[in-house]
């Protein structure tokens, strides 16, 4: 069984470079957002989530990385709750 190195470099890059493209943009509101640029965005989060508990050695159990995806992903596609307040 091998592991594809370069693979994983072109990953980390085209995520860098996501990134770095995406600091270049005005703010704007969310549902002036196109779906790929959500979608790049939804990855980017994902990831960063991902390699913050890599590296601090934390144990994020499948679930719960589900839950918060599906979270992020509903931020994005502006299905977020909203709070009430009686």
């Amino acid at each position: 069984m091998s592991t594809c190195y370069d693979c994983a470099c072109s990953k980390i890059e085209t995520d860098g470079s996501d990134a770095k493209e995406l600091q270049k943009t005005k703010p704007v509101e969310l549902d002036e957002l196109s779906e790929e640029t959500k979608f790049r965005i939804y990855k980017l989060i994902v990831n960063e989530i991902g390699k913050h508990f890599y590296n601090c050695e934390m144990r994020m159990s499948y679930k719960d990385f589900i839950l918060v995806e599906d979270c992020i992903r509903k931020v994005l596609q502006g299905e977020q709750d909203e709070r009430k307040t009686d």
